[in-house]
């Protein structure tokens, strides 16, 4: 599959935001293994929060998904891996259009 082998965290879901795919960056990144984050919904997968106040950020996916729109995280977005690392990085959210009628999120 194509996505394994790009270079930037790669997670995939269905339309209702169930994993569906998680490439060797987005394992390292959210600290699950492809194995365990396979249908689990995306927002107990992908922890984001907010840099300044640690709160929980809202999931941009759901808003990709409806509109088809690339969505781009604040700089200020922190992701959390399962063990409690903190990653501040370029976060953003890209649908991919696979078939006419299924479009599904890119990390």
């Amino acid at each position: 599959m194509a996505l394994a082998s790009i270079g930037d965290a790669v997670i995939t879901t269905d339309m209702e935001g169930r994993i569906t795919f998680l490439n060797s960056v987005g394992e390292s990144l959210t600290g699950w293994a492809k194995h365990d984050a396979i249908g689990k919904p995306l927002d107990s997968v992908f922890n984001i929060m907010s840099e300044s106040d640690r709160q929980p950020v809202e999931s941009p996916v759901a808003r990709a998904l409806c509109n088809g729109l690339i969505i781009g995280l604040a700089n200020h977005t922190l992701l959390i891996s399962r063990d409690g690392k903190v990653c501040k990085r370029h976060l953003g959210i890209a649908p991919k259009s696979q078939f006419e009628r299924e479009i599904k999120a890119l990390l």
